[in-house]
């Protein structure tokens, strides 16, 4: 039960930072769109407000993540391949289903990881590639304004949004792939030790 609600604890945590930092660009960018506009000020009920905003946000852009950021689950390496044809042969899977055998091995790495070590790495990932997506979106929003408000005066403000949320969504991505690369580690070498104790 206390390893359910780390990994739980794990994943709303990544929902409102992730919607958090959408509130904050939008805010960002808000202002210099339309200076007289500002987020409400502080207030309890404000602050549920934003607060909320930014967990429906977050769920939003994580399941968009879901849809468009897709990482290879069937680059292996050979090692691995081995693993998981051991696993396909014991749950009786489709011949060379990588993809269902490392959910067969992830399930029981989740459930048996003591460390929280596997649900750590899948919630950093989560994040991390959460944010490189709304960085993304916040420069092309802002690469289409500008061209279409080529008479602005700010367009130190927007040139410079554009290239640090490009960087950002840039870093952050490989950001993920790194932990994503950890969690993989973590699964196979959490699932080889419950094979070995229950062997």
């Amino acid at each position: 039960m206390e390893k359910l609600l780390r990994i739980g604890i794990y994943d709303q945590i990544g929902y409102i930072f992730v919607g958090g930092l959408v509130v904050m660009l939008f805010a960002l960018d808000g202002h210099f769109i339309f200076p007289a506009w500002h987020l409400p000020n502080g207030g309890f009920t404000n602050l549920l407000v934003v607060f909320f905003a930014a967990y429906v946000l977050g769920h939003l852009v994580q399941a968009t993540a879901n849809m468009i950021i897709k990482e290879k689950k069937s680059d292996f390496s050979p090692e691995v391949k081995h693993i998981l044809e051991d696993v396909i042969t014991e749950y009786g899977l489709h011949s060379h289903d990588y993809n269902g055998a490392f959910k067969q091995m992830m399930s029981l790495a989740k459930w048996k990881d003591l460390t929280g070590e596997v649900g750590a790495f899948n919630a950093h990932y989560g994040l991390y590639r959460g944010w490189a997506l709304v960085f993304f979106l916040n420069a092309m929003a802002a690469s289409y304004y500008i061209l279409t408000h080529l008479n602005i005066a700010s367009h130190e403000f927007w040139g410079f949004n554009i290239i640090l949320s490009l960087f950002a969504s840039y870093a952050f991505l490989r950001r993920s792939k790194r932990f994503y690369a950890y969690f993989g580690e973590k699964v196979v070498s959490t699932y080889l030790l419950v094979k070995h104790e229950i062997e």
